[in-house]
């Protein structure tokens, strides 16, 4: 691990979090709370979006960074893919 030049930064953990509270919170704000679309079938994604959002966002030769699969691995596993992906994404966010 690397250690700091400078240990000590002048505030505590509990500071730190006691300004950030005080910065950030806000407690006249409703709570978020989820419902279901009306129509589940308009909100699911389609292949056709994978597909674009795949082509248009993740260039084939460079990784995010952000995960075990990067994004472009799923590109290489060609368009038969796509609908399985879509269908993941589907049953894992909205069903």
């Amino acid at each position: 691990m690397l250690r700091s030049s400078k240990p000590n930064v002048g505030v505590s953990a509990k500071e730190f979090a006691e300004f950030n509270e005080q910065l950030y919170y806000n407690d006249q704000l409703p709570e978020d709370r989820f419902e279901l679309p009306v129509d589940i079938e308009t909100a699911k994604v389609t292949t056709q979006e994978i597909k674009s959002v795949l082509e248009l966002h993740y260039p084939a030769n460079r990784s995010t960074g952000l995960s075990h699969m990067p994004t472009q691995c799923i590109k290489w596993l060609g368009h038969k893919t796509l609908p399985t992906i879509a269908e993941f994404i589907n049953k894992s966010a909205i069903e």
